[in-house]
């Protein structure tokens, strides 16, 4: 098993939406879910679920919001972007022979 870091720096437009226009939750399995504001310019969305999906997340059609890894908790995650404008994860990679 291989393990590293990985730092994500949104830039600060999308650090503001993902801080003030993104409502996060927990499906019935507990996965959390972010919702970003959808009336937000196309260019600018993008980039926030481009951060999402950079963080592991999926978007889903049905729930119309970005699934994001068990591992990953909302309120740290927005804890840690406003803290130091960025958020590092830690990330496993199994080898199989």
């Amino acid at each position: 098993m291989v393990s590293f870091m990985r730092t994500i720096t949104p830039d600060p437009e999308v650090l503001a939406v993902i801080v003030t226009c993104t409502e996060f939750g927990r499906l019935e399995d507990g996965s959390p879910v972010a919702r970003v504001d959808p009336r937000l310019e196309s260019p600018l969305l993008e980039r926030t679920e481009r951060v999402f999906a950079e963080l592991g997340g999926h978007w889903d059609r049905q729930r119309n919001a970005t699934v994001l890894p068990p591992g990953i908790d909302p309120d740290r995650l927005v804890e840690q972007l406003l803290d130091g404008g960025s958020v590092t994860l830690k990330a496993a990679l199994v080898l199989s022979v």
